[in-house]
């Protein structure tokens, strides 16, 4: 997935144009201790990471952001960059088909 994002000097009258990469796969949590250890991974990777359900989403590397969110529900885990096969893997244990 990619997300265009038009950023413009103030006085410039310039426009760059940043791609940001990102990769979205589904998640859920069925306790408190899965949420604990999804934290845990996540936060061992300094890209960006949300959860995003419905209208909300929080910061994936707060841990009272993503139990605010619910558990026992389908969830999307939007990391901020491609080159993340190995956090994908390693979230194998929370990941929905």
């Amino acid at each position: 997935m990619r997300q265009v994002r038009s950023d413009s000097g103030k006085n410039s009258g310039c426009f760059l144009e940043r791609i940001i990469e990102m990769r979205k796969i589904n998640v859920t949590f069925d306790n408190v201790d899965m949420v604990e250890e999804f934290v845990h991974v996540v936060q061992d990777y300094q890209t960006d990471v949300d959860l995003k359900s419905g209208h909300c989403m929080v910061d994936a590397k707060s841990i009272v952001g993503v139990i605010s969110m619910g558990l026992q529900k389908k969830m999307d885990l939007i990391i901020h960059t491609e080159t993340c096969e190995e956090l994908v893997e390693r979230l194998g244990f929370c990941r929905v088909s």
